[in-house]
């Protein structure tokens, strides 16, 4: 029996840790590639081998959709390079990547079905959250004792300026491992939305919906630390509360007032410690505050890049270029605007393109999991919109892991 329990706990381990490394793109310098990338390959390698042997070749017409889209989307990325003679590969690398992490996704998956029998949407937003608050407490860990950072990144593969950067960073905002900045935004957003649809699911138990509401806050107040894009979740997953049940909603609220009245008094010895990260992540509503503005350096940063092409070859065929032709750690048109980099590299059909590839995953997912889920799904499709106003993004390949669940299994549910 105790062997038993052992192997459960190693079992559970694996799975927290595939699901870690799934969520932020861990790649260890000592693998030639990103890890999500190397388990897809080897799993669409044994998922070809396993039908040549069974002599028969299947795969679900939605997700050869997706590929298609995708091929398409490198297509339109070829003609633009080809046209331009430029040689920026982001996209076309990013959408094979794409294809071959659906791959690793059904992989997790399988893993998770062998474990727990039948996979549904909230075991997989369980795991994503648990990851997410494991992502967090080393964030802080990192903030409090820089060098087990300095230690724990010399394993990891990061850029070298992308390094120093998050070096000098570590002592003004909280810094995890892996996917770092407007991407970890973009996780702790989408993480604050999955945690309002388990809410929904959980709301005939007080006990556990007071659970996730804790588990909300410390996200939030975590995430803006992290990165202020983490706002953007906020908004979107906020109102769903009052949308679920508008008790749920006032009792929301009284616990973020009691959370933050409790941090601010028990907390006030080491206040000077955290008074650099709680700055970065709440300066719009300290300056506020203070001086009646709501304004940040991002806020004022980001109305500077609008920019649109003014001639009509680049609307329909794009330049060619993601980044500065020659000083690649500065944008193209010096704009981080989604739309606008897209727009510049492969023109206006590349970018609507682009989003229909997020929009159909998105509905995909959607159709796949129990109709109760719908505003989140209906809500992950605003926030790709809203996000790539900030920067270039995609929620892809965290959908992924839900157009893989037991689909009979989560309706019966369901009824």
């Amino acid at each position: 029996m105790k062997n038993f329990h052992i192997i459960n706990v190693i079992n559970l381990l694996i799975l927290i840790t595939l699901f870690f490394i799934y969520t932020f793109e861990i790649h260890f310098f000592f693998l030639p590639f990103n890890t999500n990338l190397l388990i897809g390959i080897f799993t669409f390698l044994f998922v070809i081998l396993y039908n040549i042997r069974k002599e028969q070749f299947f795969i679900n017409v939605d997700y050869l959709y997706i590929i298609i889209l995708y091929m398409l989307l490198i297509a339109n990325s070829l003609v633009s390079l080809i046209y331009n003679g430029t040689q920026e590969f982001y996209l076309i690398k990013n959408s094979l990547l794409n294809v071959l992490v659906i791959f690793t996704a059904y992989f997790m998956v399988c893993i998770l079905r062998k474990r727990y029998t039948f996979v549904s949407f909230e075991l997989i937003s369980n795991f994503y959250i648990i990851v997410i608050l494991i992502q967090i407490l080393l964030s802080i860990l990192f903030f409090l004792k820089p060098e087990i950072y300095n230690n724990i990144s010399t394993i990891l593969s990061n850029d070298v300026f992308l390094d120093e950067r998050i070096k000098e960073l570590l002592n003004r905002r909280l810094v995890g491992l892996g996917t770092h900045f407007f991407g970890a935004g973009v996780i702790y957003s989408f993480t604050l939305l999955l945690i309002v649809a388990m809410v929904k699911r959980k709301s005939l138990f007080p006990k556990i919906t007071f659970l996730y509401m804790i588990v909300y806050i410390i996200v939030f107040l975590c995430g803006m630390m992290t990165s202020r894009t983490t706002i953007i979740g906020f908004i979107l997953s906020f109102p769903l509360l009052f949308l679920i049940d508008y008790k749920i909603g006032i009792k929301f609220i009284f616990v973020l007032t009691i959370v933050i009245v409790f941090i601010y008094f028990m907390f006030n010895d080491i206040k000077e410690k955290f008074e650099s990260i709680i700055f970065f992540g709440f300066d719009l509503i300290i300056n506020y505050i203070e001086n009646g503005k709501l304004a940040n350096s991002s806020l004022d940063g980001l109305k500077t890049m609008i920019n649109f092409p003014d001639e009509i070859k680049t609307w329909l065929i794009g330049d060619g270029y993601l980044t500065h032709p020659i000083n690649k750690s500065l944008y193209y048109k010096e704009t981080d605007i989604g739309y606008n980099r897209l727009i510049y590299f492969f023109g206006i059909f590349g970018c609507l393109l682009y989003l229909s590839i997020n929009i159909f995953i998105s509905f995909l997912s959607y159709k796949k999991n129990c109709k109760e889920y719908k505003y989140f799904f209906i809500a992950t499709f605003f926030l790709f919109l809203i996000v790539n106003l900030k920067g270039l993004a995609s929620i892809s390949w965290l959908l992924y892991p839900f157009l893989f669940v037991d689909h009979k299994k989560n309706n019966e549910i369901e009824k």
